[in-house]
């Protein structure tokens, strides 16, 4: 189930894949730095967010989320 704080953890990955991406960094790259900031900014583990943006879309691989993104 996706709560106000999975979505707006979500949300704040894509906006920093955008930024990193946009800087040059490969987009797999982007994803994982993403994930490691908002993992930090909201005290959680890696896994947390990581799982956020995978299962908790109804996702199979993270591949998928980068695909969308």
């Amino acid at each position: 189930m996706l709560t106000r704080q999975s979505v707006e953890q979500i949300l704040r990955v894509i906006e920093l894949i955008s930024q990193r991406y946009g800087r040059g960094h490969i987009i797999s790259k982007a994803y994982t730095d993403a994930v490691t900031q908002v993992a930090s900014e909201y005290n959680v583990r890696y896994q947390t967010i990581g799982d956020a943006c995978r299962r908790r879309l109804g996702l199979e691989e993270i591949s998928e989320f980068v695909d969308l993104v």
